[in-house]
């Protein structure tokens, strides 16, 4: 019997596929943060890096990817820009659920306290007024106020017949919010879904389910003639933040008013 002096091989035919090939990958990263000094997870954050890199005072992140956020950023050098990173400005959006009732509620107000704060320094600072969150959405399973944007009520009587006032595509209303002090208040929603019973969802959730815009096929300012005040046994309050990148704004509280439905 012949001896092989060299083992058999087989050849195989391999297709390189890039990971940027969006018939076979799609783009679903996210950044979690967590802080060892309150030891639990402190929320989401907008930016996907490549790498991290850790110095005593700050911490760099890089990406490798061609856009124009290619490059390496670095975090908290200063406390007089939030939200940007790589160049770009993002939201600061807070979510709340309020505590569930065993029976249906009527949903009356909205109330935050917070600072915003405009720093100087490393250590000066100054209260900024007039400059809120400057977006709201309230829902609820069967209810939704849609995206509201909100206008500092000054005390002017000028601005009760301006507001509210709705984009011309029904898509958004200016509502105005009200401010006392370190608190403020959001008192005119409605449930704009057209129809409860139309089988369509009113949100459309990115592939991880962070992120959700509304669905304004459905959740419109236009359309019914008989205003229907939010009504749930729980509500999430979102609150957002995307005018402005020089302040520093902290949220001590979300209360939610309401009347028991009678």
């Amino acid at each position: 019997m012949p001896i092989l002096s060299t083992p058999p091989t087989k050849t195989y035919n391999y297709d390189i596929i890039d990971l940027t090939d969006s018939a076979f990958f799609s783009e679903c990263s996210w950044t979690i943060a967590y802080s060892p000094i309150e030891q639990r997870f402190v929320g989401w954050y907008s930016y996907t890096p490549n790498y991290y890199i850790a110095h005593n005072n700050y911490f760099q992140t890089g990406k490798n990817t061609d856009d124009d956020t290619f490059g390496l950023w670095s975090h908290l050098l200063t406390n007089r820009s939030y939200q940007v990173f790589y160049g770009q400005k993002y939201p600061f959006v807070v979510e709340f659920v309020n505590k569930k009732e065993y029976g249906n509620t009527l949903l009356t107000s909205v109330d935050w306290l917070g600072d915003i704060r405009r720093y100087h320094n490393e250590f000066d600072w100054s209260e900024i007024e007039g400059k809120p969150f400057n977006k709201l959405n309230i829902w609820s399973k069967f209810t939704n106020s849609g995206d509201l944007e909100l206008i500092p009520n000054t005390g002017q009587l000028s601005l009760l017949s301006k507001y509210p006032k709705t984009a011309p595509d029904g898509a958004t209303q200016q509502v105005l919010v009200s401010r006392n002090e370190d608190r403020y208040s959001v008192n005119y929603f409605y449930n704009r879904i057209l129809k409860s019973n139309s089988n369509n969802p009113h949100f459309n959730w990115d592939r991880n389910q962070i992120l959700k815009e509304v669905n304004t096929d459905i959740v419109k300012f236009t359309g019914k003639s008989v205003l229907e005040v939010l009504k749930s046994n729980l509500f999430h309050v979102k609150l957002q933040q995307d005018a402005d990148s020089r302040l520093r704004y902290s949220l001590d509280i979300i209360a939610t008013n309401k009347n028991a439905n009678n």
